[in-house]
């Protein structure tokens, strides 16, 4: 099987390099590489093509036309890539030597999977790492730590109904899931194709750090979950957002089973359950309708969010700034 990575960059010239260099030393290279930079002005186009030139890899460096934004310009690549098994590349993270090697086996030993990943470390340069991914987002994928194999899907699918749990830089898909489109989506793209690789086939966990998840404060994305003043003061229109934002994963999970028959009884009636308490905590904040609710911090943990105190917090800071 061949495998293609895909990288959208943007001003990323202060870590790109040691990204791809971590790709070029792998004990299995990709077999082509694609690049979409969303238009940098720092040099990171001619950073990459220098590495990769040298590499021997088959590449392809492309400037989009105008900028899309990380989640569009992945979506974008996502389609585009040619091979078997499409890996999702970040521009500041590092990736272990073995990652590749290890994580194309599942594919190519098991027709049914669409999507395996590892674990990463939480990586804080100059720090001693302290967590995995995992750990840190309380995803408990039924795999011992060190050990792999492929999910209870009616377990992954009771966690993933309320949030996204596998970040791309972690994940590869097989070719048909990222083949599987849509647009416009507020979901980032892991979710995206987390959501349509777990509801076509199985996926496999190599439960295990084979990258480093670097934090700083340009991540896209991060796994840093301290309560800041910043974010105890997040905008109400931020707040609203993000509701369309549940609403969306929601719609997407019920659209999927109604194709692919994929959850259990038990999990079809969490989602429903999800969906109303969403309804009530959005009312709650928006019209001051039963903002007791609010203050019930097991309505949180009910539905797994690893800092479900910090967000009943931030509702009620949010509901009570009208």
């Amino acid at each position: 099987m061949k495998s293609t990575m895909v990288l959208a960059t943007y001003n990323g010239s202060k870590f790109i390099g040691e990204q791809l260099e971590s790709i070029v030393n792998q004990t299995r290279r990709p077999d082509r590489v694609i690049i979409a930079d969303d238009r940098s002005t720092d040099g990171t186009p001619e950073i990459c093509r220098k590495i990769l030139e040298k590499s021997g890899i088959d590449y392809e460096i492309r400037v989009n036309p105008k900028q899309m934004g990380a989640a569009r310009n992945f979506m974008k690549l996502a389609a585009e890539a040619d091979g078997d098994v499409i890996f999702f590349c970040d521009q500041d993270d590092i990736w272990d030597t073995d990652k590749i090697r290890q994580t194309m086996i599942p594919f190519e030993e098991n027709k049914d999977c669409t999507m395996a990943f590892c674990d990463a470390d939480v990586w804080y340069p100059e720090q001693p790492v302290t967590q995995t991914m995992n750990e840190f987002i309380g995803f408990d994928t039924g795999i011992q730590k060190g050990g792999e194999g492929f999910l209870d899907m009616n377990r992954f699918w009771n966690q993933l109904i309320n949030r996204s749990l596998i970040n791309g830089m972690n994940m590869a898909v097989r070719a048909d899931v990222a083949a599987k489109q849509a647009e416009p989506l507020m979901m980032l793209h892991d979710a995206w194709f987390t959501l349509q690789a777990a509801a076509m086939g199985r996926v496999y966990c190599i439960n295990a750090p084979l990258a480093k998840y670097r934090q700083h404060s340009a991540n896209v994305s991060g796994a840093d979950g301290r309560l800041t003043k910043k974010k105890m003061s997040n905008s109400r229109q931020k707040v609203l957002k993000s509701f369309e934002g549940t609403q969306e994963r929601i719609r997407i999970i019920r659209e999927l089973d109604e194709e692919h028959h994929m959850l259990s009884k038990e999990n079809r009636e969490k989602l429903k359950a999800y969906a109303a308490y969403e309804e009530k905590r959005e009312q709650a904040i928006t019209r001051h309708s039963g903002i007791s609710y609010l203050m019930n911090e097991r309505k949180y943990k009910g539905y797994g969010f690893s800092s479900s105190k910090q967000l009943m917090i931030r509702d009620l800071m949010v509901t009570m700034s009208r």
